[in-house]
């Protein structure tokens, strides 16, 4: 089960319009697990992790929230995926990349990861949506640092 996210200060059961996109962005994608962040002095900061995202990876929530994504990077993570989810960053839009990312454990992994700002459409996002697939025929019978098949 996962941890209710609070966005602001309202009471509980009054519910804030990011919060309401988030639901509804997330119950709308075929994703596996989400991470919400927000842009700091330190990058793009995690702020809340789903449980499946844990499971996954094998961190736990202490060393996750706080962080910069790129923490999940490694030596063969691709330079122009990163630029693609940089930009999205900057630009406030969303972004859709395969890329390979790392377990905690070191494992390498490719996933179909998908950015999406939150917030009203009318100001710049203050929060982002990192959804989150790790589907099986992207990561069986090739090797880790090779491309991986094309997504169909």
């Amino acid at each position: 089960m996962n941890t209710r996210v609070e966005f602001d200060d309202r009471p509980l059961g009054s519910r804030s319009y990011v919060e309401m996109e988030f639901d509804r962005i997330y119950n709308s994608e075929d994703r596996t697990c989400c991470i919400l962040t927000e842009p700091g002095d330190d990058g793009n900061i995690v702020t809340y992790a789903t449980d499946d995202f844990y499971n996954f990876t094998g961190y736990q929530p202490e060393e996750v929230v706080g962080r910069d994504c790129r923490f999940l990077q490694g030596p063969n993570t691709c330079p122009d995926a990163v630029n693609v989810i940089r930009q999205a960053l900057i630009d406030g839009t969303q972004a859709n990349v395969v890329m390979l990312n790392y377990k905690k454990n070191g494992q390498p992994v490719w996933v179909d990861l998908l950015i999406k700002p939150i917030g009203s459409p009318l100001a710049k996002p203050k929060r982002f949506a990192a959804y989150v697939n790790w589907p099986a025929d992207l990561n069986r019978g090739h090797e880790q640092d090779a491309p991986p098949p094309a997504l169909s």
